[in-house]
């Protein structure tokens, strides 16, 4: 509206049509600068995104106590936070877990710095429960200003038959012996077939009273040493020395279906039977001689 003159008449309608207008105007800026206000608070109250390690991959796929010996893991790092270009080594990684024994051997970092594989080595000690693995990154090794720790992967316990060798060595009518027991608690009784695969060179039992060819163990017996006694027969019919497999097969108590429910005990037998043979001729007399081992005794 252009200007008035002084003493004219305003109507009521330009009154309230300005009032309106300039309500309008106010009820506009007011909700824009409230949407301002809240958006700023939104973005200023936000947390920043987070920064994690995971355990990726494991190899082999299933850890337990008869796959633990050499392990993989393979960790990766969020979207945003990368290895260092260098001086990234295994002093870096450090293993949470309950398992006694097992260290970081090796590393190695992908070309992108985003994923790294570590070797962990397992040096044999015992453990009786399922365990858990994480992995914690210092912050040294990433461009995370922070420590980064992974989540756990599962390790679980083997089912397998522990002998306490794997070779024997016997003199024909002689004996020798071996312990056998298991690597883990069973879950329930277990029973062991001690079997020699060449009776006519080696017999075996056991120290159960009386003598058997089985062991049992049970919940509360399962990692106390049991005996296997060897016996070489004497064939006094040859002098060739002879050579029998001894397996301990488990059934029972979740054993049945493991990987190392079998093991084999090689047992060797010295004969004892006197042999001849022939020789060159070993004093210069010209004469081949023959010789027998009773000679040599």
């Amino acid at each position: 509206m252009g200007s008035r003159v002084a003493g004219e008449l305003v109507t009521v309608d330009e009154v309230v049509s300005k009032g309106v207008d300039r309500l309008r105007s106010r009820w506009r800026t007011a909700w824009a600068t409230r949407l301002l206000l809240a958006l700023a608070a939104l973005v200023a109250g936000a947390p920043a995104f987070a920064q994690s390690a995971t355990i990726a991959s494991t190899s082999p796929t299933t850890l337990n106590q008869a796959t633990l010996r050499n392990i993989t893991l393979n960790v990766n790092l969020s979207s945003g936070t990368t290895y260092n270009a260098s001086g990234v080594t295994t002093s870096h990684f450090t293993l949470n877990t309950t398992i006694p024994g097992l260290t970081v051997d090796g590393l190695w970092v992908n070309a992108g710095r985003t994923s790294a594989s570590v070797f962990v080595r397992w040096n044999g000690s015992d453990f009786n429960a399922a365990a858990t693995i994480s992995v914690t990154v210092a912050a040294a090794a990433t461009t995370h200003s922070a420590a980064l720790t992974t989540g756990t992967v599962a390790v679980g316990l083997a089912r397998w038959v522990v002998t306490s060798t794997k070779n024997v060595a016997l003199t024909e009518g002689g004996t020798g012996s071996y312990t056998v027991r298991l690597e883990s608690p069973p879950t329930g009784t277990v029973t062991v077939a001690v079997t020699s695969d060449h009776e006519d060179a080696v017999t075996v039992d056991t120290d159960a009273t009386p003598a058997t060819r089985t062991l049992t163990f049970t919940t509360g017996n399962w990692n106390n040493p049991q005996t296997v006694t060897l016996r070489a027969v004497a064939d006094n019919t040859d002098t060739v020395d002879e050579v029998a497999l001894v397996t301990n097969v488990a059934t029972g108590g979740g054993y049945a279906s493991s990987t190392g429910a079998n093991r084999t005990v090689r047992v060797t037998v010295a004969d004892d039977d006197a042999r001849s043979g022939v020789d060159y001729d070993t004093d210069d007399d010209g004469l081949i001689e023959i010789w027998s081992l009773a000679q040599l005794a």
